[in-house]
């Protein structure tokens, strides 16, 4: 399946990403992470490893890839089903940009274009709010579909995620646009 997809890997790892920030990721699986965790973690191996420039490199390069979802996906997804997908592509190949939930489509649609409509900073926050919260879940969806090492589903979450993440954007723009309004 991902035969065309076989590039340069995104990550020179010398040790996984479990063991090296392993009080922040509990298992390989362990997609949803708490960030506050992994920025004392990441703090706590610099000062460890100070002395060794290729190591701090290791450090930073991999809290990078962890503290960011979609970079973390990907590393999830290299490790757990021995791909090597570069972050352009998932941008580039058609899979990883095609829904076949239409109704979600839709509803995506009509939320960007209720965004564009709504003048209430508030309404606009909840709407943000509740788009968040649909984050969550798809974010705890991906993680059970790692441990059951099922990519499909995992990734028609991640694709929701992605585009929902471009909706709360788009509810940000709004926020900006409205306050230079008011103000």
């Amino acid at each position: 399946m991902f035969s065309k997809l076989i590039k340069q890997p995104l990550f020179k790892r010398f040790i996984s990403y479990d063991a090296l920030f392993s009080q922040t990721i509990k298992s390989p699986t362990n997609y949803v992470i708490n960030l506050d965790t992994l920025r004392k973690e990441n703090r706590q191996l610099l000062l460890q490893n100070r002395e060794d420039s290729v190591k701090t490199e290791e450090i930073n390069d991999t809290y990078k890839n962890l503290s960011d979802d979609f970079l973390r996906y990907i590393l999830y997804t290299n490790n757990l089903f021995n791909n090597n997908i570069e972050f352009g592509g998932l941008d580039s190949d058609p899979r990883f940009n095609k829904i076949n939930d239409f109704e979600f489509l839709e509803e995506v649609m009509d939320t960007m274009e209720q965004t564009d409509n709504i003048s209430n900073i508030e309404e606009l926050e909840t709407m943000k709010h509740n788009v968040e919260k649909t984050c969550i879940d798809l974010k705890m969806g991906i993680e059970r579909d790692f441990e059951a090492k099922n990519f499909e589903d995992s990734l028609e979450k991640f694709m929701k995620f992605k585009y929902l993440n471009n909706v709360k954007k788009h509810i940000d723009q709004r926020i900006e646009v409205v306050e230079e309004l008011e103000g």
